[in-house]
């Protein structure tokens, strides 16, 4: 009686047990920030970080608020999140904390439909939805000015509508599909190995003959890869070269390479600023010499 009353106020087609899950963790969510303290300190804790920090500044150059723009930032951190965190310029850290949290909300819901549609069951949708919800770092996230939340929401798109593809065969779909992925590849850089594969399965989708007007596959990739092209020309006017994110190279010759040496050479981890990773630097002074000795070991 319950559900059915339920759906009268539901669009058609809308699971009244999504709707609970999402109530729910809204409701668990709010009450785990208060009880850790974060909800009453939001705008001091959305900027405790100097991750969230640096985000920041990028945001205030590309708004005009901070000059010079500088291109190590501009190398070091994708344009979308900086503007995306744009809007706590405008409706401050608690609105911005609000539609961080819908984000996260909207991720729950995607991976509902997403299980829903690839199974086909209702129990496994409810546990896939309650995976994330579960997580506290899913849901403290949402108070920090980081990429978790529109990273996830975009990644979860992605997924929803690879399902929409898989059970459809719809190439619009698909598309969005990499649309979305290409952009939250703008927002986390860890995302571009996946973006790559998925790409060279997608983009000979678009180009297969029969499937669209002549010349419209073409355009089609383009606009799927947009945000990656719009990266790739953001850093470039700006730094003098494309370039999706400087993290990857700076983690692998400050972090991973030394990892690697060490336990080759000494058999143990070796601390990123000691005596030993200073003589690793050394050996291999150039990244394509340390892609040697890692691809070696």
């Amino acid at each position: 009686m319950v559900q059915r009353r339920a759906r009268v106020f539901l669009p058609e087609g809308v699971d009244p047990r999504l709707l609970v899950v999402c109530l729910l963790y809204t409701g668990a969510a709010v009450v785990l920030l208060w009880r850790v303290g974060a909800l009453a300190r939001v705008p001091e804790v959305m900027f405790s970080t100097t991750d969230s920090m640096t985000y920041l500044r990028l945001s205030d150059m590309l708004l005009g608020r901070e000059r010079p723009v500088d291109p190590a930032l501009v190398a070091f951190r994708p344009f979308l999140y900086p503007l995306f965190l744009s809007l706590v310029r405008v409706i401050g850290p608690y609105g911005f904390f609000a539609v961080q949290l819908a984000l996260d909300v909207l991720s729950i819901g995607l991976v509902w439909v997403s299980v829903r549609s690839l199974t086909g069951s209702r129990v496994l949708a409810v546990m896939g939805a309650v995976l994330p919800a579960a997580s506290p770092t899913f849901t403290l996230g949402a108070v920090h000015a980081l990429t978790l939340s529109l990273g996830l929401f975009l990644l979860s798109c992605t997924v929803a509508l690879v399902a929409v593809y898989s059970t459809s065969g719809n190439t619009g779909a698909l598309a969005v599909a990499l649309f979305s992925l290409s952009a939250a590849t703008c927002a986390k850089p860890i995302y571009l190995p996946v973006l790559l594969v998925f790409a060279a399965v997608a983009v000979p989708v678009f180009l297969r003959r029969g499937t669209r007007p002549r010349g419209a596959g073409p355009a089609l990739v383009v606009a799927a890869l947009s945000p990656i092209l719009a990266q790739l020309a953001f850093s470039l006017v700006l730094t003098g070269r494309p370039v999706i994110s400087s993290v990857g190279t700076i983690n692998f010759v400050h972090r991973f390479y030394p990892a690697v040496y060490g336990f080759a050479t000494v058999g143990r981890f070796v601390p990123y600023t000691g005596p030993l990773a200073l003589r690793a630097a050394e050996e291999a002074p150039t990244l394509l010499s340390k892609v040697g000795f890692v691809a070696g070991h």
